[in-house]
């Protein structure tokens, strides 16, 4: 709020208006907002808490709030219904009483000063928002990609290919359904580029397709599990979230493996959350293939975690343990009935 001139009292434009309404505030010397953090002891005021003015007593310190000048009357000035600011008022040379006409005038402007920082507060909310949407944006087609990059990546491809190739002339059955599954997989990837959240009892048939590619490429040496609480069928979760988890585990603990090996992937509820468990009995930390990486160091899961953070803004987790040669384990803990930013 700009200072009150000395000698003319208020801008002329306010002047006119004051007219008017027969105020006359020419008397005042200087009216400032200031932080509430600047005032001493407010909340000892009744006049505050009950967000109405207060007039200060000769030993007050809160007079000595503006250098120089003698402060009277204090003002709150609310956001969200939170006392944020406070209006200090120095009376003029002539010291005259503010009248109730005076008070009701600088009660209203402080009303609407709060108003004004609430409309600003509500637009850098919206900036802010805009701001979380773009990264998210960003952050799903990276994942996206990934989950492209997982299928069509030339390991990736030259297997599956390589194993229908091999089962045309062995067993065609196999090959046509390989064929069939490895088409699902491109289906549901390009259906879902454009939604956030998936429900648990999707994304758990999406892994079902995709690891039936990997038996066909494994055979027997894989074997997998898959347990849904139906509590938690329905849940929102972030969509091909756990693919990259489940591929790290086939790559990184199973395939190195000298046997047979088992991936389980588990869906439930834990309190609040939704826990997704992928778990493998693979090679384990200390072999000489590399290990899974800790959450946040892997492509993979860095985009998890980063996506996880600015869905849920730090209210979901991703937590990976890995044990000497005895297989490694991750844990995603998402908030239920929750959707994302």
């Amino acid at each position: 709020m700009p200072a009150l001139d000395d000698s003319r009292g208020v801008p002329a434009g306010k002047r006119a208006a004051q007219s008017s309404r027969g105020l006359d505030l020419s008397h005042l010397y200087i009216a400032r907002v200031l932080p509430r953090n600047q005032i001493p002891a407010i909340e000892a005021h009744a006049g505050a808490n009950a967000g109405r003015s207060w007039d200060l007593a000769c030993n007050d310190p809160s007079r000595r709030l503006l250098p120089g000048l003698d402060v009277d009357v204090l003002l709150p000035i609310r956001v969200h219904g939170e006392i944020t600011h406070v209006m200090a008022v120095a009376p003029g040379r002539s010291r005259r009483s503010l009248l109730n006409s005076d008070l009701e005038f600088l009660e209203n402007a402080a009303g609407q000063i709060g108003n004004r920082l609430e409309s600003l507060a509500h637009e850098r909310e919206k900036m802010e928002r805009q701001s979380r949407e773009a990264t998210l944006r960003e952050l799903a087609v990276q994942a996206e990609l990934k989950a492209l990059r997982a299928q069509i990546n030339p390991h990736f491809l030259f297997n599956s290919l390589n194993t229908i190739s091999d089962l045309i002339v062995t067993d065609p059955a196999k090959a046509e359904a390989m064929t069939v599954l490895l088409a699902k997989v491109f289906r549901h990837v390009l259906m879902h580029s454009d939604r956030q959240l998936t429900r648990v009892s999707e994304e758990m048939e999406f892994l079902e397709t995709y690891l039936g590619i990997e038996q066909v490429r494994f055979g027997e040496r894989l074997r997998v599990s898959m347990d849904v609480d139906p509590a938690v069928s329905e849940e929102k979760i972030p969509s091909l979230i756990l693919q990259p988890v489940v591929e790290n585990a086939i790559k990184h603990g199973l395939a190195p493996k000298i046997g047979n090996g088992h991936i389980s992937i588990t869906a439930g509820r834990q309190g609040e959350f939704v826990r997704l468990d992928v778990a493998d009995d693979g090679v384990g930390a200390t072999s000489a293939a590399p290990a899974v990486p800790p959450a946040g160091s892997g492509l993979g899961l860095k985009i998890i975690a980063e996506r996880l953070r600015t869905l849920y803004q730090g209210r979901a987790s991703l937590d990976f343990q890995a044990a000497d040669s005895l297989g490694s384990r991750v844990t995603i803990l998402i908030p239920r009935n929750e959707g994302a930013m």
